[in-house]
């Protein structure tokens, strides 16, 4: 989809038509095993996200209205991710104190 957004970009620009695509990973939602949100993220191992918080499917519908709203009038063909940060970390892991490992 990341290529594909890319394309349709390139494609769309010149009749200022804005391409972009969101990610998300680690969103706890009420459709993981029909638990609540709350009750999902209990479940999730946490420790593989860059930032200790749990994610919230709020945090893609913010990501949503920022590429439909005025402040992203110029973007265009690229991938949003709201992730607490996996893409970044690869694979590593959070230990208990902070430090990373692979």
């Amino acid at each position: 989809l990341a290529n594909l957004t890319k394309s349709l970009a390139l494609e769309l620009a010149e009749r200022r038509i804005r391409v972009n695509c969101i990610a998300p990973d680690m969103i706890a939602t009420p459709g993981d095993a029909g638990l609540s949100i709350e009750a999902a993220a209990a479940e999730r191992d946490w420790s593989t996200t860059v930032l200790p918080d749990m994610g919230h499917p709020d945090d893609c519908a913010a990501a949503v209205v920022y590429l439909a709203g005025d402040f992203s009038r110029f973007v265009t063909g690229t991938t949003l991710h709201p992730d607490s940060g996996n893409l970044a970390s690869g694979g590593w892991k959070r230990l208990p104190g902070g430090r990373f490992t692979l």
